[in-house]
């Protein structure tokens, strides 16, 4: 989140570095050959902020703005209205002629 201070760029790019799975993973595993149970307890701790965000709809960030998530349902939905939906409903009308 302070990466955002800077600009949007460099906040996704920090928010998604420390929101991926790979870092708690990585700690865990440094955690469990080294036979630390703090660090270990921060790994999972860590694991639940991710998969909480998640929860609640905080996905990975694209570089638009804040709010633009991979689990955003805008993105995986096809606009209506948009010049390609307008074009689709064209064509379909034509074969219905």
């Amino acid at each position: 989140m302070l990466g955002y201070i800077a600009n949007v760029r460099v906040g996704t790019i920090t928010y998604n570095a420390f929101h991926t799975y790979l870092g708690p993973l990585a700690l865990a595993a440094y955690a469990s050959a080294s036979d630390r149970l703090a660090v270990f307890s921060i790994s999972l701790i860590w694991f639940a902020h991710i998969g909480f965000d998640r929860m609640l709809g905080f996905g990975l960030k694209y570089p638009t703005r804040f709010k633009d998530t991979h689990l955003n349902p805008d993105r995986h939905t096809p606009q209506i209205g948009t010049d390609a939906s307008l074009k689709r409903g064209e064509e379909q009308r034509a074969v219905q002629s």
